[in-house]
């Protein structure tokens, strides 16, 4: 699961931060904790974004930013099992063969997938799976 999350924070965060982090002891304490501050920041915002949600993380809301880690490596894993299924793969899912994509370049696989649906129309199902 950890793995997971590092993958995402790789996908999500900014290469100059993750430098920071690999070259922590030759760096103030305060820039490593800044850097991951940001990352993880960067990596809470990637997974709502994945997720398609309206959640806004940078309002200051009453309910507790460990919701939004719970699970993580799992919700990384659901949004990898898509991935897979829109990329056309069948059989046992494995996810060290599928990378994290754009939330817009899966839409755009899964779309590809439903058979009648022209590029550039919404099929009828996705009506239905806003439900």
């Amino acid at each position: 699961m950890l793995f997971r999350c590092l993958e995402l924070v790789a996908f999500a965060g900014d290469e100059s931060e993750i430098e920071i982090l690999e070259n922590g002891k030759t760096e103030t304490r305060a820039t490593v904790k800044d850097a991951t501050y940001r990352l993880e920041t960067a990596a809470h915002a990637q997974l709502v974004e994945l997720e398609d949600s309206s959640i806004d993380i940078n309002e200051r809301s009453k309910r507790p930013k460990k919701t939004f880690t719970t699970g993580m490596g799992n919700r990384v894993k659901e949004y990898k099992k898509r991935v897979w299924a829109a990329s056309g793969n069948v059989g046992k899912f494995d996810a060290a063969a599928v990378s994290i994509i754009e939330y817009d370049a899966l839409k755009q696989m899964e779309q590809q997938q439903q058979p009648g649906t022209p590029v550039d129309h919404r099929n009828v199902m996705s009506y239905f799976n806003r439900l």
